[in-house]
């Protein structure tokens, strides 16, 4: 990587190696106070301020001491986990019910993080519907574990709403990344034949 793609790719980096610092440190803290005050886990904005000392952090770790995190497992994982972990609070703090967010929560996210890290970084099939399939499988499985085992949403129709409604917005969210992709894919291409042709 030259200084210009460095230079504009530097908030990205800053925020992983946020993300890195962030999801040990939350996940310990969270876990700490699971055993300790009774089952209960930091609340939407104790996590954001977490993140918040995560992120000033990882601009000392960067501009002082040259820090960056180059370990890919760990830089998809640890981003996966603080994306996932924020949007489970963020519905926590808006329905006020806190079912989605214990102990076991923390430990499925963290192992489908590192599952689907893993999967990103060794799974070499060129096909991205097939690709997409298998991220599908996984997630609707951690989704379910989260919702209707951990959280003990069960009741009536609500395994077959869920499925529906989260096949509806894995659909719409793998279409818009495909086509926004390909789009960049084509900027990026058509920028290096430009420079070509005055070299």
């Amino acid at each position: 990587m030259n200084k210009k793609e460095k230079k504009e790719k530097l908030p990205l980096l800053i925020l992983i190696l946020s993300c890195v610092v962030y999801a040990p440190t939350s996940i310990l803290i969270n876990l700490v106070c699971s055993l300790t005050l009774n089952e209960k886990l930091l609340q939407a904005w104790a996590n954001l301020i977490i993140f918040a000392i995560s992120f000033i952090i990882g601009l000392f770790l960067y501009f002082l001491f040259h820090v960056s995190a180059n370990n890919p497992i760990i830089n998809y994982s640890a981003t996966i986990y603080t994306i996932i972990s924020f949007i489970i609070n963020t519905f926590v703090f808006i329905i006020e019910d806190g079912k989605v967010w214990t102990k076991y929560s923390i430990i499925l996210i963290l192992c489908y993080s590192l599952i689907i890290a893993l999967t990103i970084r060794y799974l070499k099939i060129k096909s991205y519907l097939i690709k997409s399939l298998i991220y599908y499988a996984l997630s609707l499985a951690s989704f379910l574990i989260l919702t209707v085992v951990i959280a003990g949403y069960n009741t009536g129709n609500l395994v077959m709403i869920f499925i529906g409604s989260f096949t509806i917005f894995y659909v719409i969210s793998s279409v818009t990344y495909f086509y926004v992709k390909r789009s960049f894919a084509s900027y990026e291409n058509e920028e290096k034949a430009y420079k070509r042709q005055f070299d």
